[in-house]
């Protein structure tokens, strides 16, 4: 086939056709790693696009020289921790609007025909997630680098309140504790009952200065209810818009979909319409007629996070006749770096999103790099390519288990999302120490009472009847009476 006709629609590598000297080297025995914008894996600064600059990211370049290109990112430090003084060489594939991951995914994949310019060189991808039905055929998969889930973020709904939504029933109310908090919650009430009853009868003629502890005694359910009342209404105020999905997401609709965006072209995109799918036996999405144009999309799709993220901030229309005119784009499906990277570099974005809970277990993705599977004549070059893919293979579970992997992500975006984006409820450890402290600090309060104020009121009753026997020998004068007595004295 024609060179040009391979990549046509991707345009992506378009180097290779212009300046296929330049990428000799990938055909003899080095690697050729290609990549495209990917937050927080890769990340394109201010790179030449000077077609002579030999700083041009576009030219192969040293994989451990990207600072100087103007890049950045996970991966390339993940890179030069890993191989230091590696002979791999790195190019940048394309744009956005030139490039997409299953774009270079089928690049890898057309590089098997006999006539495409990359015929016989040893391309790999980075950064792609590996293990998808449709990537395990089309090329040699590296171990995995890392594995995450897929999170939904949604723009943050109103909110008025409780009371003003429109539905809300048992389920509703017990919502801010789980079923553990009620249960300790319960345990405690029943306890301070108990003990209430056991202590709270009526006393005798002489035990009435056990009155005080007795009333104290008394009151403990009456406080264990306002920490409960006062814990619960805290969670309500906190979140008192559900962040649960109002329907699963698998065999949601196509106007169901409307709200939504993802990733364009990607494997993400490809893994959650799946999902979806596996709801709707009598009317599946054609995932195939994504790539040909022939599957009319109407969720959104956007090109990079930064982009991704802006459509759900503004809350922008989609496209498609078929959604209501009058609808936003409310939810972002992504993967959990992704959030967390965006969430360091926007810190905005904290008062404007929070991430959706479902009803079914969404996939976790495997993140890896793909390799072309090679058809050369040259033996050696073969070789060498295999003893490379073995070399990362070992080189990356090794990072893995040591945690390098992991402290150089966590380094990069952080152990945990900057902010709180997830809806909270009450947790059993978290209401255990107030009821504690309530009972133990009133009990041991009421016992104080029971033991100390007898002996108090005692010594008070002894100290007051020497003084009304006195008041009663020797009755005091009135301030007027006194004051005639000084008087007289003059």
């Amino acid at each position: 086939m024609p060179a040009t006709a391979a990549i046509a629609g991707n345009q992506c590598l378009d180097r290779l056709v212009s300046h296929p000297a330049e990428f000799a080297r990938c055909r003899i025995d080095t690697t050729c790693f290609l990549f495209i914008t990917e937050d927080p894996f890769v990340f394109i600064g201010n790179i030449s696009n000077d077609p002579t600059d030999p700083l041009n990211p576009r030219t192969p370049f040293p994989c451990t020289e990207f600072a100087v290109r103007g890049l950045s990112g996970f991966s390339f430090s993940f890179y030069k921790k890993l191989w230091p003084s590696s002979p791999d060489l790195c190019v940048y594939a394309g744009d956005v609007d030139e490039c997409t991951f299953n774009g270079l995914v089928d690049f890898l994949s057309d590089t098997r025909t006999l006539g495409h310019p990359g015929y016989g060189m040893a391309f790999a991808v980075v950064n792609a997630l590996v293990f998808s039905p449709v990537r395990r055929q089309l090329g040699i998969s590296s171990s995995s680098i890392l594995e995450d889930r897929l999170v939904m973020v949604r723009r943050k709904q109103s909110h008025a309140g409780f009371w003003a939504q429109s539905k809300f029933g048992l389920t509703t109310l017990s919502w801010p504790f789980t079923a553990s908090t009620w249960a300790v919650v319960l345990h405690a009430f029943m306890a301070a009952l108990l003990v209430r009853n056991i202590a709270g009868g009526e006393l005798e003629l002489a035990e009435a200065h056990f009155g005080p502890s007795q009333n104290l005694v008394r009151c403990v359910p009456y406080a264990i209810i306002a920490i409960v009342v006062v814990w619960w209404e805290a969670a309500f105020i906190i979140g008192s818009t559900s962040t649960t999905l109002t329907k699963p997401l698998s065999g949601l609709t196509d106007i169901d979909l409307c709200p939504f965006t993802v990733t364009r072209d990607t494997a993400m995109e490809v893994m959650w319409l799946s999902i979806v799918n596996s709801g709707r036996e009598s009317n599946p999405i054609n995932i195939s007629g994504l790539a040909t144009g022939t599957t009319h999309r109407t969720w959104r799709t956007c090109d990079t996070a930064t982009s991704c993220f802006q459509q759900v901030t503004t809350g922008g229309r989609s496209p498609s006749p078929r959604c209501d005119s009058a609808g936003t784009t409310d939810v972002f499906v992504t993967f959990q770096p992704v959030l967390y990277s965006q969430m360091r570099q926007h810190p905005e974005l904290c008062d404007a999103l929070e991430v959706l809970a479902t009803e079914e277990e969404v996939f976790r993705f495997t993140l890896g790099w793909m390799y072309a599977d090679v058809v050369t004549p040259n033996a050696t070059a073969a070789a060498a390519w295999a003893s490379r893919r073995a070399d990362i293979d070992v080189a990356i579970r090794q990072a893995r288990l040591d945690q390098t992997t992991k402290d150089t992500l966590d380094k990069m975006i952080g152990k945990q999302a900057p902010c709180p984006l997830e809806m909270r409820r009450v947790q059993p450890g978290q209401l255990i120490l107030p009821l504690v402290l309530t009972l133990a600090v009133l009990y041991v309060f009421a016992l104080l009472l029971a033991l100390g104020y007898p002996p108090l009121q005692t010594a008070l009753s002894r100290q007051r009847r020497p003084l009304e026997t006195e008041a009663l020998v020797h009755p005091r004068m009135s301030p007027w009476h006194e004051g005639r007595r000084g008087c007289s004295r003059w």
